[in-house]
């Protein structure tokens, strides 16, 4: 961001801050400066549209007196700028309302300014998100959307001149709507986020990005129907409200929730959403240790529950998952070289942390104790762990459909 006179500003004189994101409204040292009537206020309005620039002097009494100019228009407009400088105090009043060659200039740094807070905000926020800083782009999405107070320029009216720039700071503010609640469910903040892209998606219902979030976020709350309803609903408005059918990024989400995918639990998934990009391709099932069919070369790490109150069946299905939760079992599968790690409840995070940290995993598979046990919370510890320890591995899971009668039983399913 170009900082414009920003040598203005010296250490004891006040500092003005000027906001257009709504009415216009000035504040000197917090406090908000007298801007006098609504005529007043228009002229400061069109002389924040040069943004620190002089506007001429013809321009500036078209746009504030139109076609109902009075006799002598040049000294009723310097009677109007006194007035602003007079509301705008002494020390702020005639070192940032200037007058030069080229006309009157309001020369308000732009970090001083509202709307050029919030055009650099935003952009860092998504660098930081993509970067996987997304306490921080929280934090900067949260500041830009509180800046906003509505449509910018408010005293101007419908001007065409301000056609593009309204568009484009409408569409940032959209955007850091839709990109907080984004950051917020990549740091968990799940009941937040659903909250937030609720509201959202009713302001603004044909913006894919935010159902997107949503059904993400539905899905991470351990909603799936919810969050498959909200994307049928979506394609029905997209099909009667514009004769198109969702996009392939609201298609591949539907397909990741039907089939339960792990990696929508990663820190990962949020970022690949931000940037229109796949997940991470998951192997295909089939890769345990115990099926004795897989595909591939590598090494992989199988994460599993212990067994638990297993009967004469289950045991001589299991009977190699007797090892401690950190003291991982090695195997060969399809041309994998296949660690087994057991994680108890308890010390998950340490347990995964462990198995991860020192060696290189070309596949991290979560095993269908974990993926279908019931409790969301450990599957999200092995997924969010595999992302931060192996950030380049992909993942493998159990397809229930397909395992033997001893291990549906090791996962409550009875079908």
């Amino acid at each position: 961001m170009t900082n414009v006179h920003a040598d203005l500003v010296e250490p004891g004189v006040p500092l003005p801050f000027c906001r257009i994101l709504g009415s216009t409204e000035v504040e000197i040292n917090g406090a908000a400066a007298d801007l006098g009537g609504p005529r007043t206020r228009r002229v400061l309005t069109v002389l924040s549209t040069g943004h620190g620039d002089p506007v001429p002097d013809d321009y500036l009494i078209d746009k504030v007196w139109q076609k109902r100019q009075p006799g002598n228009v040049i000294q009723a407009l310097r009677t109007i700028v006194n007035r602003l400088r007079t509301g705008l105090g002494p020390e702020v009043g005639h070192r940032y309302l200037r007058r030069g060659p080229g006309g009157y200039a309001l020369a308000i740094p732009l970090d001083r300014t509202d709307h050029g807070r919030f055009a650099a905000l935003i952009p860092r926020a998504q660098r930081r998100l993509a970067d996987g800083e997304s306490a921080g782009a929280a934090d900067d999405f949260a500041a830009a959307v509180a800046l906003w107070r509505g449509d910018p320029w408010q005293e101007l009216g419908d001007e065409p001149e301000l056609a593009g720039a309204r568009f484009r700071l409408g569409e940032l503010y959209e955007t850091a709507v839709e990109e907080l609640q984004a950051a917020r469910l990549a740091l968990g903040d799940t009941a937040s986020a659903i909250a937030g892209l609720t509201l959202a998606v009713e302001t603004a219902p044909y913006r894919e990005r935010r159902w997107q979030l949503l059904a993400l976020g539905l899905y991470r709350g351990g909603r799936q129907t919810e969050a498959l309803a909200a994307l049928h609903r979506i394609g029905r408005l997209l099909r009667t409200g514009t004769g198109t059918d969702p996009g392939p990024g609201l298609r591949m989400l539907e397909q990741r929730i039907l089939h339960q995918d792990p990696v929508l639990l990663g820190r990962d998934c949020v970022a690949a959403l931000a940037a229109n990009r796949p997940f991470a391709t998951p192997v295909s099932a089939g890769l345990a240790v115990n099926t004795g069919h897989g595909s591939g070369t590598g090494t992989a790490i199988r994460f599993d529950l212990p067994p638990r109150r297993m009967d004469a069946r289950v045991s001589g299905a299991s009977h190699s998952r007797n090892t401690h939760a950190d003291n991982a079992t090695r195997a060969r599968d399809g041309g994998y070289t296949v660690d087994t790690c057991l994680v108890d409840i308890g010390n998950a995070a340490d347990t995964v942390r462990r198995s991860l940290r020192d060696k290189q995993y070309d596949v991290v598979f979560i095993g269908a104790t974990i993926q279908f046990g019931g409790d969301s919370r450990l599957l999200e510890t092995v997924v969010n762990l595999a992302h931060e320890l192996q950030p380049s591995c992909r993942f493998g899971f159990d397809d229930v459909a397909g395992m033997s009668a001893a291990r549906r039983a090791m996962v409550g399913d009875s079908a």
